[in-house]
């Protein structure tokens, strides 16, 4: 078995423990150097970690089931699973930013580094035709300005929100609240298939997993936590797309609510959080003016292209670090984000507009070099 391998059933044992995230992972890391050592650890060592007790400890040290652990990664590979580890290069980038990320995501279909712009759409399972059709006109209008939609894949308004962005021709990206064994709801397959060549399937669920309600709001961490914005369209007092939005508020990430009738127990979740301080939509341009450094499109200009448009306040920020560091070709998203002090999804975002510009371009191990522009000329 390769070192990826066996790496990959460590993580999956301690998916399997569901005890362990992102911030009891990486106090396992900081104190033992890798998951392997903490592994091999004592209890008492293991025990003087951040955020790990004794009965954490206990389920840490528990025994693997190796043969049940390298079926499932068979079961990966013969079903065209990616694995993406929260210590990998390709694990989402706006994901990975948050403290509650999953430690391991399996993805049928293809995440690319592009899907990073992405605005989750979620609502009621039983939503009304309104409801409905607001979900594919937000979706399709976002997606061909250069979006990718999240959803959750369910009947109703995640439904019509993939759909939106299947017609536009653009990417969506479904989060199962079940292992990828299985589809939920079974009435989605059809659309699972459309999604998986167009986009990607995600779950943090073991294989065989059922949908259980527990694993509902797990999943909803996973939907925000891939976008830049929730936008919720229809949401009863206690829904599902409520927690969605709670989830997104947490991560600092923009919350958008369309109103409605204020009769309609549908309308109840967005006008609270038009209350709480969600904005208010009513258009797409509502939701881009949240973003004035994204001039989306789904073409990107052309490379020979010289002639660039003036640069915001905060892509101005971010070339005067280039331009302070003469005869350093490259420079880390990790020391970008400490000399800008923009926070991870600011800097995201300014440096995929520049991207798109053609002034950086985006290098292994997240760095970034400048090409095809003069500081001179970009900076006036």
């Amino acid at each position: 078995m390769s070192s990826r391998e066996e790496l990959l059933k460590m993580y999956l044992h301690l998916s399997h423990l569901n005890v362990i995230g992102r911030m009891r992972h990486d106090s396992l890391v900081e104190s033992f150097g890798s998951i392997k050592n903490a592994l091999t650890a004592s209890h008492q060592e293991l025990c003087q970690c951040h955020y790990i007790s004794s009965t954490i400890a206990d389920k840490i040290l528990s025994p693997m089931d190796h043969t049940a652990l390298e079926m499932e990664l068979h079961l990966w590979e013969k079903n065209h699973i990616t694995i993406h580890l929260i210590t990998d290069e390709d694990y989402p980038t706006n994901l990975k930013q948050n403290s509650d990320a999953p430690i391991m995501l399996q993805i049928k279909g293809e995440y690319v580094h592009e899907d990073h712009l992405a605005i989750a759409i979620v609502g009621s399972r039983n939503c009304s035709s309104y409801g409905s059709e607001q979900a594919y006109y937000f979706s399709k209008a976002l997606a061909e300005k250069g979006f990718t939609i999240v959803s959750g894949m369910a009947r109703g308004i995640d439904s019509a929100a993939h759909r939106g962005a299947l017609d536009a021709g653009q990417r969506t990206l479904a989060v199962q609240a079940c292992g990828l064994n299985s589809i939920y709801p079974p009435s989605g397959k059809k659309l699972a298939e459309i999604i998986i060549n167009n986009g990607a399937l995600i779950s943090e669920m073991p294989w065989n997993m059922p949908a259980l309600r527990q694993n509902f709001p797990r999943r909803n961490r996973i939907v925000s936590g891939l976008s830049i914005g929730t936008v919720v369209i229809e949401a009863a007092k206690k829904s599902g797309s409520l927690i969605t939005a709670r989830w997104a508020m947490e991560q600092n990430r923009e919350v958008f609510a369309l109103p409605g009738n204020i009769n309609n127990p549908l309308s109840y979740g967005c006008h609270k959080l038009i209350q709480d301080g969600a904005k208010l939509v009513m258009n797409v341009d509502d939701i881009l003016d949240e973003f004035p450094a994204l001039t989306l499109s789904t073409s990107k200009p052309d490379v020979k292209k010289v002639n660039h448009p003036p640069l915001n306040d905060k892509q101005k920020k971010i070339m005067r670090l280039f331009n302070k560091q003469q005869g350093i070709e490259e420079l880390s998203f990790n020391s970008l984000q400490q000399s800008s002090a923009l926070n991870p999804s600011e800097l995201s975002l300014t440096l995929f507009k520049l991207e798109s510009m053609n002034i950086l371009k985006a290098l292994p191990q997240k760095k970034y070099r400048m090409i095809g522009a003069n500081l001179v000329d970009v900076l006036k």
